[in-house]
């Protein structure tokens, strides 16, 4: 991915959800760059996935793009982040422990939050895209994903919220 001329490189090993993950790391500024539209940027985007090496690379990826970001390891954690905040978009994950995407879907229609919030799912499994984008979420992007498709995606999707 090219950024500003800098290069962002990631190695992500992933067994599966639930093994031990490892993120290597390479070719990182020494310092996230400084963004101009920081006032534009400043609700956060909500990560929900319980892969700590994919919280932590879709962390790392989009501050350094210049967005706030928040995460959660789950669908019960993301549902108690959001009795205090509205993020500008909810990347998520579906397959997780505690509370899985389908039941914080479920939650959040339930609260008629979901016509409201913006949601990507990102996902390992292609056969749920169908499925997903019948729950009223905005896309779909199976992993593994291009990080470029991802920042796409934030970009078309951030700050859609129907108020």
């Amino acid at each position: 991915m090219q950024t500003s001329n800098s290069e962002i490189n990631f190695v992500l090993e992933t067994q599966s959800s639930y093994s031990n993950n490892t993120l290597s790391q390479t070719n990182l500024p020494q310092a996230l760059p400084n963004s101009s539209n920081s006032s534009e940027r400043e609700q956060p985007i909500l990560i929900v996935d319980d892969d700590p090496g994919m919280r932590t690379m879709l962390q790392t990826v989009l501050e350094y793009e210049g967005y706030r970001v928040e995460v959660a390891r789950n669908g019960q954690e993301a549902l108690e982040w959001l009795t205090q905040f509205k993020p500008s978009l909810i990347l998520l994950d579906l397959m997780m422990p505690v509370m899985d995407g389908w039941q914080f879907l479920e939650e959040i229609q339930k609260d008629m939050l979901q016509p409201i919030l913006p949601i990507v799912v990102l996902s390992a499994s292609r056969e749920l895209a169908r499925v997903a984008k019948c729950l009223g979420v905005k896309a779909f992007l199976p992993k593994p994903f291009d990080l470029e498709k991802l920042l796409q995606f934030v970009r078309q999707f951030r700050n859609t919220i129907l108020l």
